[in-house]
């Protein structure tokens, strides 16, 4: 009975919340990455830059890694793993290291962890179940990382047993079982340090696992994939779109459909609610958590078919989407990383080595200061002086935007803060765009 009432919530509840209005914020594109990065992953460290691992690059599956700098707006070289992977999962310890587990190409049951300060790759304890990929990982509040879900490659049959990775003896422990393989899952902390898994191919559904007990509790049933979970500043999880496969034998492919839904759980009342409708149906795209408390989603695919370049956003207080613009490109299968200026970083997708940023609306003001320098400059390399007088006195852009509450000349010790979060003595050059990033590292928000 619980499954038919959830099941009807999917595909028919009441869709009765309109769109709401809100400024769309602008994608530019920024640095390409060395190779395309499809099913790829993204983490971000502790220093600000953001570790691309794996993936398919269009005709082979990769073993390379990139380094984003938000600082420079480019990518780097990161080394390379020990093997291929995709359909892995990456996880940033609190040590500030990666643990890089798994993945669907036969390489496993292997994992490595990425040290940034070395910038080495280093094997560590193998999983408990041999080639498991498309699982989930999700780092618990004592440090552990919990591994669930998943199937076992290359027969693409049977599942895999969750199991829980401890970075202080480097050993992976089965813990517990799920029904289904849960392929494709996604995997949520919650406030209160339990753990939300939501979905898988065609079997999923709504479980929590508890790190305390070590026992999972069945919450509902969800039989979708390529959606996404997000957690929200109020602690509920938001659940946006994917895939629903709408064929009468679980075992042909009679049909998969993307969705438009979105609902919402709430971890107080144990209970899955609906929410706003999707402007467009879709699934294997990124939402992501704003700073301003709004979620973007962006991307993924309609059906298999269609690959999307449009972006909404979600308004937790009226639950309702809206327009969130337009992407550069398409893109399905790529990752969104929210990075510390509140910019958005998306990067790869199928075929694709490109990357763009997403600049929320209140951003797009700095934005236009960047471009107002950039234009009296007459080129985008001055230096730190150089940029500070045009941002002093530049008859187009007088002082930083209104409502950030920095107006008027830049002080020394000000000045002094900027040149030292540059790491040099103010000469080198240096874009418009580096130097507003330094600016706004050290004034007071």
């Amino acid at each position: 009975m619980i499954r038919s009432l959830v099941f009807a919530v999917l595909v028919s509840g009441p869709w009765g919340l309109n769109a709401v209005a809100q400024p769309t914020g602008t994608f530019v594109a920024t640095g390409s990455m060395a190779v395309a990065h499809g099913g790829s992953t993204a983490t971000l460290l502790q220093d600000g830059r953001v570790l691309i691992i794996g993936g398919y690059d269009g005709h082979a599956v990769v073993a390379s890694a990139e380094l984003y700098d938000p600082a420079t707006e480019r990518f780097s070289s990161a080394g390379a793993m020990s093997c291929p992977r995709v359909g892995h999962t990456a996880t940033l310890l609190t040590d500030g290291q990666v643990l890089i587990a798994g993945g669907s190409n036969g390489c496993n049951p292997s994992a490595e962890l990425y040290n940034p300060s070395t910038g080495t790759f280093t094997s560590t304890g193998s999983m408990v179940d041999e080639n498991q990929g498309g699982h989930s990982a999700i780092l618990l509040k004592d440090g552990k990382v919990l591994i669930s879900g998943g199937v076992l490659y290359p027969s693409g049959v049977g599942h895999a047993a969750p199991s829980l990775y401890d970075p202080a003896t480097g050993m992976f422990t089965p813990d517990g079982d799920l029904y289904g393989t849960r392929y494709s899952s996604t995997a949520t902390l919650l406030d209160d340090g339990r753990a939300l898994l939501v979905g898988g191919w065609r079997d999923g559904d709504v479980s929590a696992y508890d790190p305390v007990s070590r026992n999972w509790m069945f919450l509902a049933y969800l039989p979708i994939w390529g959606h996404t979970s997000t957690r929200l500043s109020n602690g509920t999880v938001l659940i946006i779109g994917g895939l629903f496969f709408t064929g009468s034998d679980f075992y042909n492919d009679y049909g998969e459909e993307s969705l438009n839904t979105a609902q919402i759980y709430d971890p107080h009342d144990l209970l899955l609610r609906a929410t706003g409708s999707l402007l467009q149906a879709r699934g294997g795209h990124t939402a992501t958590l704003l700073s301003s408390g709004l979620v973007l989603v962006a991307g993924g695919d309609w059906n298999y078919i269609h690959t999307l370049a449009s972006a909404e956003l979600y308004d937790p207080v009226t639950g309702g989407f809206a327009d969130g613009g337009g992407m550069t490109v398409g893109r399905s299968g790529h990752t969104a990383t929210l990075l510390r200026d509140g910019r958005v970083l998306l990067a790869g997708g199928d075929n694709l080595g490109t990357a763009e940023l997403y600049i929320p609306p209140a951003s797009a003001l700095w934005q236009q200061a960047t471009i107002a320098m950039q234009t009296a400059a007459g080129n985008n390399s001055q230096n730190f002086w150089q940029w500070a007088w045009y941002w002093q006195y530049l008859s187009a852009f007088q002082g930083a935007p209104s409502g950030f509450g920095v107006v008027g000349s830049i002080s020394p010790a000000l000045m002094e803060q900027i040149i030292t979060a540059g790491g040099g003595d103010g000469s080198q050059l240096i874009s418009a765009e580096q130097w507003v990033l330094y600016f706004r590292q050290v004034i007071p928000q």
